[in-house]
C-alpha cells in the first residue's frame, strides 16, 4: 500500500501523539505524577512519529513475513535510538537515556533488551494498531479537503514552531549549564586559595572570601535564570540536570566541606599556640 504525503504527515502526528501518551502514562504509572515527557512543549514525540513512519514505509511490503518484519523493526528502531542518543550527547552534552548497565549495549545508546522489545512493539503496531490509524486518516480525509488541509497546516506550523523554539533553547540550556560549571570551577579555585591562605597565614584571605561571595551570587543568578522551555526540559529529562549541574553542586559542596575543615584546623592551631 502506498501513501500520499498528506497521509504520511497525518500518520506522523498520530504516532507522535500516541508515543507521547505512552511516555506520559508509563511515567505516571511508575512515579505517580504527571510530567510532559516529550522533548517538545506540545503533545508530540517526534522520535515515535519518525520511527514508526519509517517502519511502516520500509516493512509494509514484507508484512506477510512476520519474522522479517520483526528483524527489520529491531534494526530500524535501534538505528533511530542510536542516532538520537548520540546526537543528544554530541550537541546537548548529556544523555536522555543510558543503557550502559544493560548487557550487549552499544555505547549506552542502545541495548539488546530494548531493541528486542521495540521489535515486539512494532509487530503490535503494524498488525493491530496501524489499520486503525489508517482508518482514522481516511475519516479525516472524508471531511472537505479545504478544511482538512487547513487543519493539517495549522498542526504542522505549530509543530515546526515548537520544534524550532525547543531546539534553540536546548542549545541555550547547554551553554547555560556550561556557564554554571565554569562558575563552579572558579569557586573551586577560590576555595583552594582561601584554604591555602589560612594555612600559610597570608593576607589574601579577605580578598578570596569576597571573590567567593561574588561567585556564589553569580551562581545563584544563573540557577534562577530558567525560562519555560528550560524548566520543561529539566523536568522531562532529569539526566539533563544530573550532568553539569550535579557535577557543579558536588564540587561546591566538597570544597565547602574542605574549607570548613581547614578553618577548624587553623582555629585549633591558633588556640594551641596561645
Amino acid at each position: 500500500m502506498s501513501y500520499s504525503f498528506t497521509q504520511l504527515l497525518w500518520l506522523f502526528f498520530i504516532y507522535g501523539f500516541a508515543g507521547w501518551c505512552v511516555e506520559v502514562i508509563f511515567h505516571a504509572a511508575n512515579k505517580g505524577i504527571f510530567i510532559n515527557r516529550g522533548f517538545l512543549i506540545g503533545p508530540i514525540c517526534p522520535i515515535y512519529g519518525y520511527g514508526l513512519v519509517a517502519v511502516i514505509l520500509a516493512l509494509t511490503p514484507i508484512k506477510d513475513n512476520v519474522f522479517l518484519v520483526y528483524i527489520g523493526s529491531v534494526i530500524i528502531c535501534s538505528v533511530f535510538e542510536l542516532i538520537v542518543g548520540w546526537a543528544s550527547e554530541k550537541f546537548m552534552h548529556t544523555r536522555l537515556w543510558d543503557y550502559t548497565d544493560n548487557a550487549f549495549n552499544i555505547g549506552g545508546y542502545v541495548c539488546l533488551k530494548f531493541s528486542l522489545l521495540w521489535g515486539v512493539g512494532c509487530i503490535c503496531i503494524l498488525y493491530i494498531f496501524h489499520p486503525m490509524a489508517v482508518k482514522l486518516v481516511y475519516l479525516i480525509e472524508a471531511i472537505p479537503r479545504t478544511h482538512g488541509n487547513i487543519m493539517l497546516c495549522i498542526i504542522s506550523a505549530a509543530f515546526l514552531c515548537d520544534l524550532g523554539i525547543t531546539a534553540v533553547n536546548a542549545f541555550k540550556l547547554d551553554a547555560h549549564m556550561r556557564a554554571i560549571d565554569d562558575v563552579a570551577k572558579a569557586l573551586e579555585k577560590v576555595s583552594y586559595g582561601i584554604g591555602d591562605g589560612l594555612t600559610d597565614g597570608t593576607l589574601k584571605v579577605q580578598e578570596s572570601r569576597a571573590e567567593a561571595e561574588r561567585l556564589r551570587e553569580k551562581l545563584k543568578g544563573l540557577l534562577e535564570e530558567r525560562n519555560l522551555v528550560h524548566r520543561h526540559l529539566l523536568s522531562a529529562f532529569p539526566r539533563l540536570s544530573q550532568t553539569e549541574y550535579r557535577a557543579a553542586f558536588e564540587r561546591i559542596q566538597e570544597h565547602r566541606k574542605n574549607l570548613s575543615e581547614k578553618v577548624k584546623n587553623k582555629a585549633n592551631e591558633i588556640r594551641e599556640n596561645k
